[in-house]
This record gives C-alpha cells, structure tokens and sequence, in this order.
C-alpha cells in the first residue's frame, strides 16, 4: 500500500515555530553584523523551509493535495505556492525584508494550524 504523508502533530508544530524564531533571531543578527551572504542562505534554506513544512502540514490537515517539496505544490497550487515567495536579493534592506515577511507567513501559519495555542514571542523592534 501507499506510506502515508509524514504527519506533523501540535508538539511538533511547536517545536518547528521555534526553532523558525531561533533561525529568524540568528539572520537578523548576521545582517547587524553584515553577513549578507550568510543571512540569504538562512532566508532560504532555515526560514523558507520551515514555512513550507507548516504550509505542507496546514494543507493536510485541511484534506488538501499537498507536496513536501515546494516545486511540486507549485504546480498543483500556486497560488499556496505563493504565499512562500521571498524576494531574491543579497543587499541588506531586500534580506530585512524577506525575513519580515518570512517571520509574517510563519505567524499566519502557526496562527491557521494552533490558533491562540501559540504566540509569537515578543523580539524587540523590528520583529
């Protein structure tokens, strides 16, 4: 028989939106400091890959198609597809931006999959 999709429980949920807020902590550091090649890669790979885990687990639990991989879900449904976009920039305002609307999908997210049962913790300005 077909192995069913990997299932993501609220724990887990959790778990991945923290470890977005620590990855998102840790590349707005690396822009203070200029890391501005380090700062993309963690935008790409740590942030967009986390968003599209929970948009996987969120189509799942809604009894949608879905895909792990992003290029596939592209396909079936660009429009969810879209709401992963980020910009592809090395300077620093175009890296600020992306991890703000990075940080902003993981919130709507999170706030779609666990409601009030998950609060984005509170980062200082510019979070």
């Amino acid at each position: 028989g077909a192995i069913p999709p990997a299932r993501l429980d609220d724990a887990e949920v959790r778990r991945l939106a923290e470890g977005f807020v620590c990855d998102y902590v840790a590349l707005r550091r690396r822009l203070a400091r200029g890391e501005l090649l380090a700062a993309r890669r963690a935008l790409h790979h740590q942030l967009a890959e986390g968003n599209a885990r929970l948009l996987h687990e969120l189509r799942l639990r809604r009894g949608l198609p879905s895909f792990p991989d992003v290029r596939r879900l592209e396909r079936l449904d660009p429009a969810a597809a879209a709401r992963l976009a980020l910009p592809d920039t090395a300077d620093a305002a175009g890296l600020h931006a992306g991890a703000l609307t990075a940080a902003q999908t993981c919130r709507d997210l999170l706030q779609e999959l666990l409601g009030a049962a998950w609060r984005w913790p509170d980062l200082g300005p510019a979070a």
